[in-house]
């Protein structure tokens, strides 16, 4: 994104706030997988499931589990970035309009 010298009002507020909640949504669903996750891993008993595969499972959904939660971080600083953008797109245009 660059910033207009001539119209710092310039941008779909809507538009920006739009991408903000779907980002969210996003962050919600990977929190939502990580939890999940981490059930499965606690689900992992010695009376339900044991030997290598087990261990290999642990491993693996362990690895995912922190993926999923790093995607989730990245998904809510975007959408409080775009969050923020959008609110001072808003206020610009809003003291641009009250100028005349």
């Amino acid at each position: 994104m660059s910033v207009d010298a001539e119209n710092p009002g310039r941008g779909d507020v809507a538009g920006i706030l739009a991408a903000a909640r779907e980002r969210s949504m996003k962050a919600a669903a990977m929190r939502d997988a990580e939890r999940e996750l981490q059930a499965a891993i606690a689900g992992v008993t010695p009376d339900v499931w044991a030997g290598e595969a087990a261990a290999a499972f642990v491993t693996a959904a362990s690895s995912s589990a922190t993926e999923v939660a790093g995607l989730a971080a990245r998904w809510d600083a975007e959408a409080s970035t775009l969050s923020a953008y959008g609110r001072g797109v808003s206020f610009d245009q809003v003291m641009l309009c009250s100028r005349g």
